[in-house]
């Protein structure tokens, strides 16, 4: 499958810089397999981006995640808006399933909404899991998050034990009462492998104990 085949103008996607993955959001779809990106920026600063290097991007759909490669062509202002044209050089490839135990869990939340940028809200919001696994949650809060938004999500797993994640909003559930809270599910982004473990675990031991109250 091509970039061109599967993308839609104001994709949120992930280009890799280094060891981390940035936001940005796809801005035109161009002849040729080219393409053009917001500039991407990490904590208000435009990130370095050399010209004719090749850029691992990744985005997400309902059943995975997917990435390819383009290479960098130009770097140009549009008006008051810093762009990035890509061309893309290989196909779209499935990295990752989505499909996990979810594990029915009652955990407290914190919740902030990121926007386009990349920049955190500086409100924070608490809900609750509904259920979660290695891969995302469905949490309530009491807000309304548009899907294919980012967010920063920090669980509190025991006591003494938190984790921060971040991801994306794959859809958003409106309350059948005015009084109770959205329906939220997160698609987690990027989670290193030792949170991923570190998930496997707690829901693992979860598990083993709801077996033994049985």
């Amino acid at each position: 499958m091509e970039a061109h085949e599967i993308l839609t103008i104001g994709e949120l996607m992930r280009i890799r810089i280094g060891d981390n993955f940035i936001h940005t959001k796809l801005q035109e779809l161009l002849p040729d397999s080219q393409f053009t990106v917001f500039h991407p920026t990490e904590k208000g600063l435009l990130v370095q981006l050399e010209i004719d290097e090749i850029y691992t991007f990744r985005f997400y759909r309902e059943n995975g995640m997917y990435s390819f490669d383009a290479r960098l062509l130009d770097q140009y202002l549009m008006g008051k808006i810093r762009l990035c044209l890509f061309q893309a050089v290989s196909s779209v490839v499935k990295v990752q399933r989505r499909r996990s135990y979810r594990l029915p869990i009652e955990l407290d939340v914190k919740l902030w909404p990121l926007n386009a940028a990349g920049k955190l809200a500086v409100t924070q919001f608490k809900g609750k899991t509904v259920n979660l696994s290695e891969h995302g949650v469905l949490l309530t809060c009491p807000i309304s998050l548009k899907p294919d938004t980012w967010a920063k999500v920090e669980l509190k797993l025991s006591p003494t034990e938190t984790m921060a994640l971040h991801g994306r909003v794959l859809r958003c559930e409106e309350p059948m009462n005015w009084k109770d809270p959205y329906r939220v599910v997160i698609l987690f982004t990027d989670s290193s492998e030792q949170q991923q473990s570190e998930l496997r675990r707690f829901i693992l031991r979860q598990q083993i104990a709801a077996r033994k109250k049985k």
